[in-house]
């Protein structure tokens, strides 16, 4: 029923402990001294307690991290890490993924699904560690694994949905995280997921509905609305791209991806110095940002048309929470935005916007 994971190679040694290099001279000086003082030739045949022992398993046979020594140390020689498998903590494992030890975590987690195979959140965790670590088909047998053991288990119908989505699987990422939603309608989470994957279908108006349907359940979902926001200006309704980001970069004013896409909405409706100003704000958080750079050298060398009313970032992000009460009309049911509002914004480099939740 369970799957096995793909074998990592070159770590992991099972009911094996190696102490270093050093044990092979002392075996060696002991077979020498055996045929010395023991009286034996050269052509003698060594006892079975003078053999050699057997040495570890070629490298290619060796699987999982290696585990530093602990108390198992011969003090005549220098330790060396010892290899082990078997017996893996569930703590043990998560505790490399908390870390930052991606890799471990996978070979570790792989260790705990053999000798937890019924166990849906060590399938997950170790879909989790397979995908921060790069490895997106073991994270996508994880995530199934755990959901054939426990089909409600939210987190991995999520994660799922992001590993296809990284894929380029938004097809099949549509059912998974239909049925998450369906499952669990509370969750913010799974609706800015089915934004995202309607968004990669080019359905934009069902992900907006989607992206508004999880503020609706998260007022604080900064990343629903900044996904809201850059499907606006994809959209090119660059007007209504404005509420949720000024909502978002309220919340999270250090946020450069915010601030960066703001940047371009007030641009791409003539606002060249709030946009300015925005792009400013994103750099301060990340003055290494070459996209932010970009966009601030474009947007200052813009003329601001001097007719132009001025912006309230304040009230327009008050007027986007309104406007996702449930006695309000929808925010997809909104007039097509126009054309750019001024001249200079015709003939401005193609603005670099940040992308949707990575997460």
């Amino acid at each position: 029923m369970y799957p096995e994971y793909r074998k990592r190679e070159g770590r992991f040694l099972r009911g094996t402990i190696v102490f270093g290099g050093s044990l092979v001279g002392l075996v060696a000086i002991g077979l020498f001294l055996s045929g010395v003082l023991g009286g034996g030739g050269g052509n003698s045949t060594p006892t079975t307690a003078s053999r050699a022992p057997e040495g570890p398993a070629p490298a290619r046979d060796l699987l999982g991290p290696t585990i530093p020594a602990q108390a198992e140390t011969v003090s005549e020689v220098s330790p060396a890490p010892t290899l082990r498998t078997g017996n893996v903590s569930y703590p043990e494992a998560e505790s490399e993924y908390r870390a930052g030890r991606y890799q471990d975590a996978l070979d570790l987690f792989t260790v705990y699904t053999e000798e937890h195979p019924g166990n849906a959140w060590g399938h997950y965790m170790l879909g989790l560690s397979a995908w921060k670590a790069g490895s997106l088909d073991d994270a996508e047998t994880g995530f199934r694994t755990a959901l054939e053991i426990d089909p409600s288990h939210l987190k991995s119908r999520n994660n799922l949905t992001r590993v296809l989505l990284d894929g380029n699987r938004p097809g099949e990422a549509l059912p998974v995280i239909q049925e998450a939603v369906s499952g669990h309608p509370e969750s913010g989470e799974a609706h800015r997921l089915l934004g995202r994957v309607y968004h990669n279908l080019g359905r934009t108006e069902d992900a907006l509905r989607a992206y508004g349907d999880a503020v609706e359940r998260d007022p604080k979902d900064l990343w629903a609305m900044n996904n809201m926001g850059l499907l606006l200006i994809e959209a090119g309704r660059f007007d209504e791209a404005l509420g949720p980001l000024a909502r978002a970069t309220q919340l999270a004013s250090s946020e450069p991806v915010f601030q960066n896409n703001l940047g371009i909405a007030l641009e791409r409706t003539g606002h060249y110095t709030e946009a300015a100003r925005a792009f400013r704000a994103g750099l301060a958080s990340d003055d290494t940002n070459e996209k932010l750079m970009a966009n601030l050298d474009r947007v200052q060398a813009l003329r601001e048309s001097p007719g132009l009313a001025p912006v309230d970032l304040g009230e327009l992000a008050s007027r986007f929470e309104s406007r996702l009460s449930p006695s309000e009309p929808e925010l997809t049911q909104t007039a097509p935005a126009g054309e750019p509002t001024s001249e200079a914004t015709d003939t401005a480099a193609p603005p670099e916007v940040l992308p949707a939740d990575p997460h």
